[in-house]
């Protein structure tokens, strides 16, 4: 149909709104919202834990960690620490003791090769504009607390907005992954290799325990699943 003028600008309207609609009313046609590219620091990531899932066999313990006496350090901390102390830094203190008193878990396959570190750099999974990113830091064995936190809170923010340089998210020993602020329950996460392990890290829920002299209390429990390279571990 061909009009003139105004009329013309009607019925363009009246055909555009009447194709909207039969697009709208079920059709069976796949719409699609949008597409991005699969490339960059996204695609290097996703290659990455695809080439760990389908080649280290992946083996999984879960436990269950009582955080009340946890959660009330925290408290005391932030009440006298100039940087906020957040359950991700504890998580990496306790992880690096934990790695140096079994330091067979602090160790990557290289080649023919089992090579154990001194160095204990701990990455902690950020999901930042261009996908998934695990900034590391680096031996936590020789800082405290509040260097830890600093450092962490620095490289997060940075992961977050796509700003971390290479070596910077790499040269990892082990890695935590942390979904418990989202109330996430179980979830077992791929190893970010070279690691030989990654901690899995799920939301905290109150429960009733029983006390040693019998009296029955609320405790804060932490669900927490370590998956590990079995060829190493």
């Amino acid at each position: 149909v061909q009009g003139t003028g105004a009329g013309e600008k009607i019925m363009k309207k009246d055909v555009e709104r009447a194709a909207a609609a039969a697009a709208s009313s079920g059709s069976d046609e796949l719409q699609i919202a949008s597409v991005v590219p699969y490339k960059g620091v996204r695609k290097i990531i996703g290659d990455k834990l695809a080439h760990s899932k389908f080649t280290a066999p992946h083996l999984y313990f879960t436990d269950a960690v009582d955080t009340t006496n946890l959660t009330a350090f925290r408290k005391q901390l932030n009440e006298n620490s100039e940087v906020r102390i957040a359950v991700s830094d504890l998580l990496i203190m306790a992880a690096c003791k934990a790695l140096k008193k079994f330091p067979g878990i602090n160790v990557t396959l290289k080649e023919d090769q089992i090579v154990t570190y001194k160095s204990i750099n701990i990455g902690t999974a950020v999901a930042g504009d261009n996908g998934l990113v695990v900034p590391v830091v680096k031996n936590v064995q020789n800082k405290s607390l509040t260097d830890v936190a600093a450092e962490s809170k620095d490289l997060v923010a940075r992961a977050k907005e796509g700003r971390l340089k290479p070596e910077e998210y790499s040269n990892g020993t082990f890695s935590i992954s942390n979904l418990g602020m989202f109330g996430v329950e179980s979830f077992t996460p791929i190893i970010n290799q070279p690691d030989a392990a990654i901690l899995g890290v799920n939301c905290t829920e109150d429960e009733l325990v029983m006390e040693d002299d019998g009296t029955i209390a609320k405790h804060q429990v932490l669900r927490i699943s370590l998956t590990f390279d079995h060829r190493l571990l």
